[in-house]
Formats: C-alpha cells, sequence, structure tokens
C-alpha cells in the first residue's frame, strides 16, 4: 500500500530555500512530467528533462549530462522508481544538500493510483470512488487499492512427453519472471488526465517551498492548466466515442490510466508494464487473444520496429494501428506536450479503432 508522506517528513526534505537569483529552474524525469513543470513554471524559467528523445524510460542509463542536471540544487520531479529504476537512491545521492527532492509523485497521490491488472471491469462503486479521489487528490490523502489479477499462461501442447515437461517448464520459469515485472503499481499515472490535475497542485506547492518570491505566480499557473487539462477530458472522450466497445492490443502494459478514466477495452499487451521483451508463452497468449477475444487493432509503440508486430496479426482480421507514445518521445518539449500527448493518443486510436 502506499501511504502518504507525513507533513513533517516532507518539510524535512524539502527544506528552506532562498529564492533564486536567476530565472527558476526545475529537472523532471520524463517529458510529460516535464511539460506539467513547465506549466507550473510559466514564463519565469525552465524544465530540462532527463530521459532524451526516443529513450525508453524503463531502461535507459544516465549519462554524464543528466547526472550534472541530478548534481545541481534545482527542484527534481520523478514519477518514481517502477518507472525509472536508474533513478534510485544511489543516483540521487548526487543531488547537493538543501536541494529540492519531493517523494516520488506516484506515492503522493494514493487514492488514484492504479494496479497492473485493475481495469474498467472492476466494479463501479470501486470507479466512482477513484473518480472522487481524482477531484480531491491534493488534499486527500485516503488509500484505495485494487486487486492485482494474476496473469495465467495456458502451455501449448507439444510433441512428446518429455518436451511437453521441458516446455511446461521454461514456461513457468518466463512467467515467473514476466510476472514480477507486471504485478503492483502501475506507474504510468500520467496518461490519466485527473492525475495530472493533482501532480500540477503538488508541483505548485514544491515549487512555492523552493521559490517563495514567485509562490502564488506558481500557484495560479497551476490552477491554470489544472483548468485547461479539465476541458481537453470532454474533447478526449468525444474524439474517442467511435473506439468505444472496440477492443485493442497494446505493444506494452502501460494505458490502463489512460483506458480507466475514457473507458476503452484494452484486451493485452505483447509486453509487461516494464517492457521487457515478452515470453514465447506470453505471445502465445497474445495470439490466442487477438484471434478469440474480438480484437480490432495492434497498437505498436513509436521505439519498436512496427514490422514485428504486423507478423502477429499475420491471418487475423486485425489492423496494424499507428504508434503510440505514451512518453511524448516525438513531440516538442514544453507546456504543450502534455494536451498535444493525450490528444494525439487518442486521435490515433480511434483513426484504427472507428468502424
Amino acid at each position: 500500500m502506499l501511504r502518504p508522506i507525513p507533513c513533517s517528513l516532507l518539510a524535512l526534505t524539502l527544506g528552506a530555500m532562498p529564492a533564486w537569483a536567476d530565472a527558476p529552474r526545475a529537472v523532471a524525469d520524463i517529458p510529460p512530467v516535464g511539460a506539467l513543470v513547465q506549466m507550473v513554471l510559466g514564463d519565469l524559467g525552465t524544465a530540462e528533462v532527463l530521459l532524451p528523445p526516443n529513450a525508453d524510460p524503463h531502461s535507459f542509463q544516465l549519462r554524464p549530462s543528466q547526472a550534472a542536471l541530478l548534481a545541481s540544487t534545482a527542484p527534481l520531479f520523478r514519477v518514481g522508481p517502477k518507472l525509472t529504476p536508474w533513478l534510485d537512491a544511489h543516483a540521487l545521492e548526487a543531488r547537493p544538500e538543501g536541494a529540492v527532492t519531493p517523494a516520488p509523485l506516484l506515492e503522493r497521490i494514493p487514492g488514484l493510483v492504479r494496479d497492473f491488472g485493475a481495469d474498467h471491469a472492476e466494479d463501479e462503486h470501486d470507479d466512482h470512488e477513484q473518480d472522487d479521489h481524482a477531484d480531491h487528490a491534493a488534499d486527500d490523502h485516503g488509500a484505495h487499492e485494487h486487486d492485482a489479477h494474476d496473469d495465467h499462461d495456458t502451455p501449448a501442447p507439444g510433441a512428446a512427453a518429455e518436451a511437453d515437461h521441458d516446455h511446461e517448464a521454461a514456461d513457468h520459469a518466463e512467467d515467473a519472471h514476466e510476472h514480477h515485472h507486471h504485478e503492483g503499481v502501475d506507474p504510468h499515472a500520467w496518461l490519466d488526465p485527473k492525475v495530472a490535475e493533482a501532480w500540477l497542485g503538488l508541483i505548485a506547492e514544491d515549487m512555492a517551498t523552493a521559490d517563495p518570491a514567485h509562490a502564488e505566480t506558481y500557484r495560479a499557473n497551476a490552477r491554470a492548466a489544472q483548468d485547461r487539462i479539465a476541458a481537453l477530458i470532454p474533447e478526449v472522450r468525444a474524439l474517442l466515442a467511435p473506439a468505444a466497445g472496440r477492443p485493442f492490443v497494446t505493444q506494452h502494459a502501460a494505458y490502463g490510466y489512460f483506458a480507466h478514466r475514457f473507458d476503452l477495452d484494452v484486451a493485452g499487451a505483447i509486453s509487461p508494464g516494464d517492457a521487457a521483451p515478452p515470453s514465447a508463452a506470453r505471445l502465445r497468449e497474445v495470439q490466442a487473444t487477438l484471434r478469440q477475444e474480438g480484437v480490432v487493432c495492434l497498437f505498436p509503440e513509436i521505439r519498436n520496429d512496427p514490422a514485428r508486430a504486423a507478423l502477429l496479426i499475420e491471418g487475423t482480421d486485425v489492423r496494424l494501428g499507428g504508434a503510440l507514445d505514451p512518453v511524448g518521445s516525438a513531440l516538442e518539449q514544453g507546456p504543450d506536450l502534455y494536451p498535444d500527448l493525450i490528444r494525439g493518443m487518442a486521435q490515433t486510436l480511434t483513426a484504427c479503432l472507428k468502424p
């Protein structure tokens, strides 16, 4: 269970810092978080992003230039180690004394986090309760959990009993390894605009702590950005209307938050939530899903070769959709990146899923 960070501990973590003599700066782990930080900074300063274009947040390795950003006193905003294991406690040792390093954003919205395996088919009480948390996340510290659903793979029959035994043993080993990477909290929370709204409020307060001279500007910018994102939700819902009830499969298990917010039907994913290469057992499961679950489209991602996804749908009626870009790798960094990311994802999904 994720627990709220005690106010006393947060105060010690954030510390007291003087206002910057130069333009305020901040550091973010991934482009969507950088966009939210830039919305809060407005024209006052710049948000710099650690993850370079077309890099995978799950497996990226810090370079000297990124390490230098960590060693600065600029406030650091990050989703958390479930998404970016390279940004761990060891990496954070480079942070200078007194630097503003708030707790990971994912740990500060316990009522909004979702587990891998949780989907919009859960009972309506859970969905409405989570929506209530979304509306009050900045002040509400209650936790709401969803049970993780284990993956169960059915081994394919072999040609002989011994081959069956070896094959099944290999499948179980693969499944155990894969389940380890596909359980617990799903870190891809920025794909729910309600989460983004909550994070804006947290970012504004952290920036106000770091730079009290501009505190009210940060808060006003955050409120304006929250209004902008709130208006984005019905716009995106309308864009996705033709995709309602149309099952699809994605490149990796990253879209639970987006699907939950907009009532979409994700039937499966090629890779687990950490984007690790899929096991043979998982690929067989995906192929069965593509053939048996009425799947309309399979969506690769911008960093993957679509030809490999195309092989999975050979001999089926499943369409190959456009490449999804969950971290906005192909978008220009700045305050517009976040709404462009959410809007663009809806457009890509609908282009393939519409009847």
